[in-house]
């Protein structure tokens, strides 16, 4: 499989699906899930998820048009915990020029470095300049999922990367956030 030139659809922002292969998970980004709340800078509300899609997809496209083909690059054995191959994918041109996705959507702000230090540097940047979904409020794909494990209630507001303000409650807007939600709570039973 290592450097093999496919045609594939664009699931998500961390997945294509190749037709010898079926789906297969980029490795080292993690993108928002489809669904996932998030604000633009203008402050209306996107599906990240569907952000993070489109944007590999234009890129691709983009890509072919100028001559690049897809090329996977992994091992058909590197699975991940839902069983699909975990592999990098790029964009290599016949004179030899390579793009590498992975990075690609980090460093446009529409993924995040997963685990190691291959595209920390890119998050980094993306998120100084205020690229991508950078630009507005958005939460790390991995907390998102994290704050759903058990359920999958209504999407809450994502977390800014601003600093928060303290409450001048001295502590006490946590309970009164949690008393006004119980109150509101209390009155769709009614």
């Amino acid at each position: 499989m290592n450097g093999l030139e496919t045609s594939g659809v664009v699931v998500d922002g961390d997945t294509i699906k190749v037709p010898e292969y079926g789906p297969i998970r980029l490795a080292g980004i993690d993108a928002p899930e489809n669904g996932q709340l998030a604000y633009d800078a203008r402050g209306r509300r996107i599906d990240a998820g569907e952000a993070a899609t489109q944007a590999l997809m234009e890129r691709v496209m983009m890509r072919q048009r100028e001559g690049f083909r897809p090329v996977i690059e992994g091992d058909a054995e590197n699975r991940g915990k839902y069983g699909r191959i975990i592999a990098g994918f790029s964009m290599k041109h016949p004179d030899g020029r390579t793009e590498d996705m992975c990075a690609w959507m980090v460093r446009a702000g529409y993924a995040v470095a997963e685990y190691g230090e291959q595209y920390r540097h890119l998050e980094r940047i993306a998120r100084t300049e205020g690229r991508g979904l950078w630009s507005g409020q958005w939460q790390r794909p991995s907390e998102w999922r994290r704050e759903r494990r058990g359920g999958y209630g209504p999407a809450r507001r994502p977390v800014t990367r601003r600093r928060r303000r303290r409450s001048s409650l001295g502590g006490m807007g946590g309970w009164i956030s949690f008393f006004r939600a119980m109150s509101r709570l209390m009155r769709s039973f009614k």
